[in-house]
Parts: structure tokens; sequence; C-alpha cells
């Protein structure tokens, strides 16, 4: 329905590399509505919790530069498993085409992509939890922060994770695109000798 991307960071890799069909406007309402959702989230925890903080303890103290590479390197490999194993465009099989309103065809490459999706954030929590919380989600650092926030409990510099995890998601877009070329070429000889040679 959605594409299911949960993410504003993996949310706009998918609108910068063309791997979903979402227009700007759409693009805008999903990141609006995964931030609300974060927000959301906030107020149910702080209405359960009576007010309560959420405290992000970690396995030892590490400087906040190592906290920060650490979401990026997380959020990259999230994002480019996500346009890796989402919709794309170009040659699959005519049983699994979608046709959309532009006449543009899409092929689901799998359905493999929750999976995989899910892995990664598995993968994350265990390298990186210790270090920095693998939160690898800009609307989820929103909602820790907004308890923290009413709860009095500011934690200013995980606000920084939401530029890495951006930035992350912008390298994981440009390397997606160099690496899979073949896919963003127009003429169709070109495309499978690009393929063929990958």
């Amino acid at each position: 329905v959605s594409g299911a991307y949960f993410n504003p960071a993996v949310t706009l890799a998918a609108k910068l590399s063309g791997r979903a069909n979402l227009s700007t406007r759409t693009t805008i309402f999903y990141v609006l509505a995964q931030l609300v959702a974060g927000i959301a989230a906030t107020s149910l925890f702080l209405t359960l919790s009576h007010g309560k903080p959420i405290t992000l303890q970690f396995g030892r103290r590490v400087p906040t530069e190592a906290e920060l590479y650490a979401e990026s390197c997380y959020t990259f490999l999230v994002t480019y498993v996500v346009l890796a194993t989402s919709l794309h465009t170009g040659r699959g099989s005519e049983a699994l085409a979608i046709d959309d309103d532009s006449g543009k065809r899409f092929w689901r490459q799998s359905d493999i992509a929750g999976f995989a999706y899910g892995a990664c954030q598995v993968a994350g929590g265990f390298a990186v939890g210790h270090i920095s919380g693998a939160l690898l989600n800009p609307a989820v650092v929103i909602a820790f922060e907004g308890v923290n926030i009413f709860s009095n409990h500011f934690r200013g510099r995980v606000l920084l994770y939401i530029v890495w995890e951006t930035l992350g998601a912008l390298l994981a877009t440009g390397t997606f695109m160099v690496t899979n070329a073949h896919l963003y070429l127009h003429d169709p000889e070109e495309a499978a000798q690009a393929a063929s040679s990958a």
C-alpha cells in the first residue's frame, strides 16, 4: 500500500533514488505521518509511564562522534537494503508487474523486503545498541527525545542523530545508484549490457 518505509530517512532515499513512485508532496506527507506517529508514541508512553523519562543506557561511555558514526553506518545499511529489495523499474515477471497512473511499470523483486529490513534493525541493535542505542530512524529519535523533553530530561546530542541518520541514508542512496547504474539507463539494450557486466 505505502511501501512500509516507517523511516523518514529511508522515505527520502526512496524518493531521491526513484525506487518508489512517490511525488514530492506524497514524500512530505509520508515523512510528516512518520514524525507524527513518533509523537503519538511519545504521548502514549508518557500516559502509560506517568511521565517517567526513557533513559538510554549504553554498555560503556563512548565519544559522541562514535555514537553518530554508528547511527550513520547502520542507517546506511538499512537504507541500502530497503532500496535493494523494494519496488523498482526494470525487467521482471509480468505476473508481478504493477502499472501506476503515469503508465510507469514497476516490479516487486520479492516479498523479502520486510524481513531484510527487520534483519538490519536486529543487526544494528546487536552491533551498535550498546554504543548509540541503535535508533536508526529520525521518527524514533523524535519519539525518544519527546518523552525526555516532556520529562525535563533533555539529551540534546541525540537530536544530532537525525542529521547523521539522514546523511547515512543519502550516502546509501548515492551508493545504490552507482552500484545499480543499469536500473537508471533508459535504453533497454544498454541496461541489459550493464546488468550482465555487473
